[in-house]
């Protein structure tokens, strides 16, 4: 599950070209894309809140009217050592996560993973329109690598483990990220040979960006302790959001020196001039 819910993250990056494409003024694009979101609030009425939530801020009673509504449609008895359990567990903080040297090294290796990987992931996304050809067919070419990856995701994790799933990817998508730039700066024109490998090169960029992201958000779930697991993973997807606003400003660094992404961000993935 840590990984199958990114489907509909790519399916909607996969229609908004189709949306661009339609609707030219990026006013009334913005405007579409933000009143999709609407129909999520109808979760406010189907989904509870979380059980801990209730459970370490002092809402026993609203946690056990959750739990018994879900033994209920189980058909299963509620288990009261768990809801105690859970209850007498105190409330995670910030610096929790640098309180020993070993949660102190997840946190900081964690957070520089995330903010690599969204800087490429971001930067291949955003990037993707400036291979050259119709800019809403690249988009979607380029990130509908991503259900590939994601399928591939599923079963690597299990078969060599999360952390060569991520450390893997980054590597991969690293060298395509070089090659992909060596094609460029011997490209002479539009759809030659040297483009047809840059845009190649791009897609398995993007692929392979997208199998190590979806490693590494399963495997940071799995790395910090249940007590500070939603405060590291909100610590390290913070920095993660970072990451991807900074990608817009190296790409636009990128198209005044084609070279610029070898020694700033040896990763990034090539763009036209």
């Amino acid at each position: 599950m840590g990984v199958i819910f990114w489907f509909s993250f790519i399916f909607a990056l996969c229609i908004i070209p189709l949306y661009a494409h339609l609707i030219r003024d990026w006013r009334k694009l913005t405007i579409l894309t933000s009143c999709l979101g609407f129909p999520a609030f109808i979760v406010w009425w189907i989904f509870p809140e979380s059980v801990r939530y209730y459970l370490i801020t002092g809402k026993q009673k609203k946690a056990r009217k959750v739990l018994e509504r879900v033994a209920r449609y189980n058909r299963k008895p509620m288990i009261e050592d768990k809801l105690e359990q859970v209850a007498a567990e105190e409330k995670s903080s910030l610096k929790d996560l640098f309180a020993t040297p070993t949660i102190r090294k997840y946190t900081l290796l964690s957070c520089f993973i995330w903010c690599v990987e969204s800087v490429v992931y971001y930067g291949v996304s955003f990037s993707s329109v400036l291979l050259g050809g119709n800019i809403y067919l690249s988009f979607f070419i380029i990130n509908s690598m991503e259900f590939p990856a994601t399928i591939l995701t599923i079963w690597t994790i299990d078969r060599f483990g999360r952390k060569w799933t991520t450390l893997g990817g980054m590597i991969v998508a690293c060298a395509a990220s070089i090659l992909g730039v060596v094609f460029r700066m011997h490209q002479d024109y539009v759809y030659d040979g040297y483009w047809v490998m840059t845009v190649i090169m791009a897609m398995l960029s993007k692929g392979c960006i997208n199998l190590s992201f979806n490693g590494v958000w399963v495997w940071s779930n799995e790395l910090f302790p249940t007590v500070v697991r939603n405060t590291g993973m909100g610590t390290t997807n913070g920095l993660a959001r970072i990451g991807s606003f900074m990608s817009g400003y190296i790409i636009w660094l990128v198209s005044v020196i084609l070279t610029v992404s070898i020694p700033v961000f040896y990763w990034r993935v090539p763009v036209a001039h």
